[in-house]
């Protein structure tokens, strides 16, 4: 979503960026993508002048670094090169691939919005706290019409993020695997959304 869906990626090179980095910051990580962004020329998986991206590095639609792309990135239209820039079946592979090496489990959502009664401690409530559906079913948590059929002791947690007496969301360990690609609840309440618009479209 960063990338406006892929239109807006960065116009640094990628290998000018990570070394200007490495050097002002004195940064071996900085240090590292730079290599494995060479790594990726010398491979033939990309030319140079492809290797644009973020002042930080992030390439192409899902704003891999190189490292992410060197073990993630998938070419799925085949032809051994992955391209995160321009093909978008290569790219949703891609997302796809990083999601499930971050414990993505297929059939379960990540979050869905509930309604809350009062008596919640929110102290017990954020994604510290993990119990099951059951418990907070228990605690007057009460899910919308329309969401997942799932079993009383699938693994929950009660998302607060405008604090008590507000927005109120059930977050599944999927919701981890989202926040593993970008560490936001936000974010990846606004990715669970979205996946939400286009499951009912």
């Amino acid at each position: 979503m960063e990338t406006n869906y892929g239109k807006t990626q960065g116009d640094f090179g990628v290998i000018d960026a990570l070394t200007t980095l490495a050097w002002h910051r004195n940064s071996h990580y900085f240090a590292g993508e730079a290599i494995d962004a060479m790594r990726i020329i010398a491979k033939g998986q990309a030319p140079a002048d492809r290797l644009i991206g973020s002042y930080a590095g992030a390439m192409g639609q899902p704003q891999f670094m190189p490292s992410v792309y060197l073990s993630t990135a998938i070419a799925f239209s085949g032809d051994g090169r992955p391209d995160i820039w321009d093909s978008s079946a290569d790219t949703l592979a891609s997302m796809a691939n990083y999601l499930v090496k971050a414990g993505w489990k297929p059939g379960l959502p990540s979050s869905e919005p509930v309604l809350v009664r009062g008596g919640i401690d929110v102290s017990a409530t954020g994604r510290a706290h993990m119990h099951t559906l059951g418990y907070w079913l228990e605690r007057g948590v009460q899910r919308l019409p329309g969401a997942h059929d799932l079993p009383r002791d699938t693994v929950a947690g009660l998302l607060l993020p405008d604090g008590a007496g507000g927005q109120a969301f059930l977050i599944f360990e999927n919701f981890h695997a989202i926040r593993h690609y970008n560490p936001s609840d936000f974010y990846a309440l606004a990715v669970g959304a979205l996946g939400r618009m286009v499951l009912s479209a």
